[in-house]
C-alpha cells in the first residue's frame, strides 16, 4: 500500500454524497448562494478584498457568457438590483442604476463635485487589470450603470388648479388631485445655476442631453 486513498473507499464516499444528492458546487451555485448571498438583508459588511476579489468572479463568468443572451439577461438581472459595486468617494454600496461612469463630460455637467455617484475604477484596478477595461465597461453598463443623466419622474404642486379651485370655494380634502405628474433631468439645475455654458458644454447639452 502506497499511502495513498484507497480506491474502493474513494467510491464509497462517493456513492454515499451521490444517494445525498449532493453535488460539487459549480459556478452558479457559488455566484448565486456564497456572493449574491453576502448581499441579501441589512447592514451589509463585506471586506475590500472580498469585494474586488467577488467582482473578478462575476465578471469572469459574464466574459464567458456574454454572447449567450438568455443566459447573460439571467444572469445581468440577479445580479442588478443588489448594491454591490463601490462609488468614487464614500463607502457604501451602490445599486448599478444609481452610479455614472465618470467620463469626461458627465464629471463637467455634474461639476465634479459629487464623486459619491460615480463608479469607482481605481477600487476594481485587479479587475482591470485582468481583463482589461472594455470589458468591465461593457458589464457595468449592462448592469445600469448610466452614461447619461437620468430622467426622474417628480410629483409637483399644480399651483394654478389649487388657486383657482380655493377662488370657486370647493372643497380641497382631495390633496393628491392637485398635483402632477412631471420629469427632471438629473443636476440639470444645479448644472445651469454652477456653468458658464463654453462651446463643450453647450454641444454635450445639444447632442446627448436634449435629445432625451
Amino acid at each position: 500500500h502506497d499511502g495513498g486513498v484507497d480506491v474502493g473507499v474513494a467510491d464509497m464516499a462517493k456513492k454515499f454524497f451521490d444517494e445525498l444528492e449532493i453535488k460539487e458546487p459549480n459556478e452558479v451555485d457559488y455566484i448565486s448562494q456564497v456572493i449574491l448571498g453576502k448581499f441579501k438583508g441589512e447592514n451589509i459588511s463585506i471586506e475590500d478584498e472580498d469585494l474586488t476579489s467577488d467582482f473578478i468572479v462575476l465578471l469572469g463568468y459574464y466574459k464567458k457568457i456574454k454572447d449567450n443572451q438568455d443566459g447573460c439577461t439571467h444572469f445581468i438581472n440577479q445580479l442588478k438590483t443588489n448594491h454591490f459595486l463601490i462609488s468614487g468617494t464614500d463607502a457604501h454600496l451602490h445599486q448599478p442604476n444609481q452610479l455614472y461612469f465618470p467620463d469626461e463630460q458627465l464629471l463637467r455637467y455634474f461639476n465634479d463635485e459629487d464623486k459619491c455617484i460615480f463608479f469607482n475604477y481605481e477600487f476594481y484596478n485587479t479587475a482591470l487589470e485582468k481583463y482589461g477595461k472594455q470589458i468591465v465597461n461593457d458589464f457595468v453598463s449592462e448592469l445600469g450603470v448610466k452614461t447619461a443623466p437620468s430622467i426622474c419622474k417628480k410629483t409637483k404642486t399644480n399651483v394654478l388648479q389649487l388657486n383657482a379651485r380655493i377662488k370657486d370655494q370647493i372643497s380641497t380634502s382631495e390633496y393628491a388631485e392637485y398635483h402632477i405628474e412631471d420629469y427632471e433631468l438629473d443636476g440639470f439645475d444645479d448644472f445651469c445655476r454652477s456653468q458658464t455654458l463654453s462651446k463643450e458644454t453647450s454641444l454635450y447639452l445639444w447632442n446627448t442631453v436634449l435629445p432625451m
